[in-house]
């Protein structure tokens, strides 16, 4: 059974595209919110500010800090579906699909925002390449029973949830996680994870916690790091080709006909 470019029903919780510039050649910083905020009040009229702390690594002689903390600058719409996160370094134009999947039209309506955000802030970006492209998908279901994950997705994908079917121990929380090159010749990475989360623990910060249950999750990335042009078509149709072996990969070796099935 061929699978759908959009399952009405799909367990789709985020959809994410980052372009990521390199560091400290953009005029993205707090400097420049009050230009921001012109830009994008129309389309997104939500707008906050998040404090990113600097990382903390813990050593034998005690907690060393790597960096400073960070400012990032979060558009949203009226319905808190559609958002664009701005950094110094990077934006992330992203769809939190749980709220009401049918804000979420299909890739060409994230190309279409993420074209339009680099149209808005073209003027306060002042290089030729970007480090950085990025599509990324995460599925979640509520993780009730064994039976149901194993009738919708495929042994590869189940790890560690397969090998404790009978078990004793019950299995609380399991990530598995493979990288793919996908062409010899290219930058284009695949990251793969999928596996059990705890009650209250996301894939990503972005999506609102299941405190009562554990959840399913397939975390799909494809990410290009060769040097990219900062035009904004070619960089809308590199976007569409790492949407593209996502969809593919999940289709071949994620999931069943039941999940088609299930969620068409």
């Amino acid at each position: 059974m061929q699978m759908p470019k959009i399952l009405s029903k799909s367990p789709l919780s985020l959809v994410l595209v980052q372009v990521r510039f390199p560091s400290g050649l953009t005029a993205l910083g707090e400097r420049n919110y009050d230009k921001l905020n012109e830009l994008f009040n129309n389309d997104y009229p939500f707008a906050k500010t998040k404090s990113v702390p600097p990382l903390q690594i813990q050593t034998d002689s005690g907690t060393i800090q790597v960096g400073n903390v960070t400012q990032r600058r979060v558009y949203s719409t009226a319905d808190l579906s559609w958002n664009v996160t701005i950094a110094e370094s990077f934006i992330n134009v992203y769809c939190i699909c749980e709220r009401d999947i049918r804000a979420y039209t299909g890739r060409e309506d994230c190309v279409d925002r993420l074209k339009d955000v680099l149209g808005k802030i073209s003027t306060l970006i002042s290089v030729d390449t970007v480090s950085r492209i990025a599509y990324r998908y995460v599925n979640r279901i509520p993780y009730k029973n064994l039976q149901k994950v194993e009738g919708l997705f495929k042994s590869e994908s189940l790890g560690f949830v397969q090998n404790f079917a009978t078990s004793r121990m019950e299995l609380s929380n399991s990530t598995n996680e493979a990288n793919f090159v996908v062409d010899q010749d290219s930058s284009i990475v695949l990251n793969v994870r999928s596996g059990v989360l705890g009650p209250g623990d996301v894939p990503d910060p972005s999506v609102k916690p299941i405190k009562d249950s554990s959840t399913w999750v397939v975390d799909m990335d494809a990410s290009q790091t060769e040097k990219i042009p900062t035009d904004i078509s070619e960089m809308a149709e590199q976007i569409r080709h790492l949407a593209n072996i996502e969809h593919d990969f999940f289709a071949q070796h994620i999931i069943t006909e039941e999940f088609i099935k299930e969620y068409k």
